[in-house]
């Protein structure tokens, strides 16, 4: 199964935010990626099926407490009803989380995740570096402070799956994805409708092997 990128649930408030529900398969990878302000701290992140979740990249941080940041569980469990729950020590002026699925990934999935950039003018870029081989798909973050209602996130050559940017406050956040086929780098350039600043995350994900194809040669038995 050739590797996708899938949009499964998002959800908007705080102090606790938990993602609509959506159906995914065991052995994906998933992703939880939020966007907050106020100043707050990085948030505890969990599932229904209790997958493990590690902080990749790191947080990105704005001049107004605004701040964004991705979670990764590889290989994990997946079913019907999946969630994620991303749990703040405080109202975060509006979180905006989405929960995202990688099918056809190997189980060692993550291959680059730069440090993620907080830029000042449009576009809004941030490049992923060489990538480990020729067939991935990218996921893009652009977590921005704009305040139109609504606001629109576009990312040239990428796609956007996950959006919570019709939101009546600075901290709307859109997941894009980009499936590839060469080991070049590949810059995420996005444009966002009344927006001045702009966090910007980037991590790519690695197909799984294909299975070795069967022999169809013909064995020749010996002839006395």
């Amino acid at each position: 199964m050739a590797i996708d990128a899938v949009g499964i649930g998002t959800e908007y408030g705080g102090p606790v935010l938990t993602t609509t529900p959506g159906v995914t398969t065991t052995g994906s990878t998933f992703v939880v990626l939020v966007s907050w302000g106020e100043g707050r701290d990085a948030p505890l992140v969990t599932d229904a099926y209790d997958n493990a979740y590690t902080l990749r990249g790191g947080v990105a941080s704005g001049g107004e407490g605004d701040r964004s940041a991705v979670w990764v569980c590889e290989n994990g469990i997946g079913g019907p009803d999946h969630t994620a729950t991303i749990t703040f020590d405080d109202d975060p002026g509006g979180g905006a989380a989405h929960l995202v699925e990688i099918t056809g990934a190997a189980a060692a999935s993550l291959d680059v995740y730069p440090t993620p950039a907080f830029d000042t003018a449009s576009p809004f870029t941030l490049a992923s570096g060489t990538l480990a081989q020729a067939n991935e798909v990218l996921l893009s973050l652009c977590a921005s402070d704009s305040g139109s209602n609504p606001a629109t996130h576009a990312c040239a050559g990428w796609t956007n799956i996950s959006t919570l940017d019709n939101l009546a406050s600075f901290w709307g956040s859109v997941v894009a994805k980009r499936l590839v086929s060469s080991t070049d780098s590949v810059t995420a350039s996005w444009t966002v409708s009344g927006a001045s600043t702009a966090r910007v995350h980037i991590l790519s994900f690695r197909e799984a092997s294909a299975p070795p194809a069967a022999s169809s040669g013909l064995m020749l038995m010996g002839v006395g």
